[in-house]
């Protein structure tokens, strides 16, 4: 707005009125000029007109703002291979994705140095020792000094920890039951990560082949048998994982286990845990947590009650390591993008000077200088290729500046969860809705795992990994195979 006297940004957060069905519904009616959203069906979107076509945004060099490079050249190929899809979309973009992030487990690294609860350099499997600010094992990625120093590498590793923080009446999980499906989530990037990046995708690209659970030579997959990868390793080590949790109530908070609990009452809850003396180790959450407790004003109320050094900025947490089987998690470190859906697009119904000012403030998002902009303030990284300055790191909170060296290992691989083939393409809510972990085990179907095993305390994680090959299995004719 400083550099264009004649234009103003209105900003209407309503959330709920643009989630996906909402939005594919409805866009035709709304006044809005750009969208900025969490989820969409950008094929559906694209291909009935209701989306501006910025394909010269996009591919045209920013010299505007002093820079060489285009919107494009930031992009990672994943990215530009959906948005710019050579079949459904001819090659155009019609939109741009407009943040990343990932779940999993959030931990209080101030109450792990004060509780000892850090692997120290001598511990062992066979010999678990515990540190606070002493020296630490190098953790997952086998390097000293660097953000997963003592952390756990193995299930063995994290269950001890579990284990610990029991003892010393530190109850190890925390999670929203209103909304069940950050632990399903996170038991995504257990399985993601167990499976590496490249096994992982087949089940976007359902093309290629793997050594499955139980077999002795690898299956080939194509479109007509995808549903054999619901038998990657990963997905019963993912849900063996959630059995343990839930097999001992003094794992979790008694808020878990309802649906009454908020996302932010559970932030809520976790922030005030260790200064009410009734500590939580971990909250499953995703990157953007920490600055949505802030907007909540969590972090305020805890102030006021118990003191400054609870402050946002001043309290210390950061993500914890996945597990895997392996004493060393040599090669790579996966996540899976939990935004891949987010989109940043243009309204096709502006009028002429309008599309003009709309295109011009989207290339002005996407300047170097913008994309840090949104990084220092929110603590979120947008998925482009963009690097902090020092000063701007330092501007990071704790937490956030942890998740960005996450992201920049050069062990970190970043999957993007979108449909790379037409079977998925053409049944968008049938995969975005049951392929994670649904499973008929008996005569249940089952969505979300932590809720089953919650539930049905003798429901085994073997019952369930069985379960989902059937279940999708049963359900494959609806695609013409």
């Amino acid at each position: 707005m400083a550099e264009h006297d004649d234009v103003q940004i209105h900003i209407d957060n309503d959330k709920a009125r643009y989630l996906p069905d909402q939005l594919l519904n409805a866009i035709g009616t709304y006044r809005q000029n750009l969208f900025f959203v969490d989820n969409c069906y950008y094929y559906d979107l694209a291909t009935q007109g209701h989306l501006a076509d910025i394909t010269d945004v996009v591919t045209t060099p920013l010299t505007e703002y002093g820079e060489t490079r285009s919107i494009a050249d930031k992009l990672p190929e994943a990215l530009t291979s959906f948005f710019a899809n050579n079949s459904i979309t001819n090659g155009r973009y019609y939109a741009l994705p407009s943040y990343q992030s990932h779940n999993g487990w959030v931990y209080d690294v101030d109450l792990f140095e004060s509780k000892d609860f850090y692997f120290a350099s001598d511990s062992t499997a066979g010999n678990y020792k515990f540190t606070g600010k002493g020296a630490k094992s190098v953790g997952p990625d086998g390097v000293t000094g660097t953000y997963d120093d003592g952390l756990p590498v193995t299930f063995d590793d994290f269950y001890a920890l579990m284990d610990r923080m029991v003892s010393m009446n530190v109850t190890p999980f925390i999670w929203t039951g209103s909304y069940i499906d950050y632990t399903t989530r996170a038991l995504r990037s257990i399985w993601a990560n167990y499976e590496g990046a490249d096994n992982y995708s087949l089940n976007n690209t359902f093309s290629g082949s793997e050594l499955l659970y139980g077999d002795s030579t690898p299956t080939v997959i194509e479109e007509k048998n995808a549903y054999e990868l619901q038998r990657q390793t990963g997905k019963l080590k993912a849900l063996q994982f959630a059995r343990k949790v839930c097999d001992n109530s003094f794992n979790y908070t008694q808020s878990s286990t309802g649906t009454s609990s908020s996302h932010l009452a559970a932030q809520k809850e976790f922030l005030n845990s260790t200064p009410m003396n009734r500590p939580i180790a971990m909250i499953c959450e995703g990157d953007w947590w920490e600055n949505e407790a802030r907007g909540s004003g969590a972090f305020d109320t805890t102030v006021s009650r118990f003191g400054s050094q609870y402050a946002y900025g001043t309290r210390r947490f950061a993500f914890m390591s996945d597990p895997t089987d392996s004493e060393g998690k040599q090669g790579e470190h996966t996540m899976v993008s939990t935004s891949s859906n987010g989109a940043f697009f243009v309204n096709a119904k502006n009028s002429e000077k309008t599309m003009k000012a709309a295109k011009g403030f989207l290339r002005y998002c996407h300047t170097d200088h913008a994309l840090a902009l949104f990084t220092t303030y929110t603590g979120v990284v947008r998925p482009y290729d963009y690097q902090l300055s020092a000063e701007e790191e330092s501007k990071l909170t704790p937490f956030s500046r942890s998740t960005y060296a996450l992201y920049r290992d050069s062990r970190s691989r970043m999957v993007y969860d979108l449909s790379a083939c037409a079977t998925r393409n053409n049944n968008t809510q049938y995969f975005r809705d049951y392929w994670m972990f649904t499973s008929i085990a008996g005569s249940q179907t089952y969505e979300h795992p932590f809720k089953a095993f919650l539930n049905n305390k003798s429901l085994t994680a073997e019952a369930y990994f069985q379960g989902m090959k059937e279940y999708h299995k049963a359900n494959w004719s609806r695609f013409g195979f």
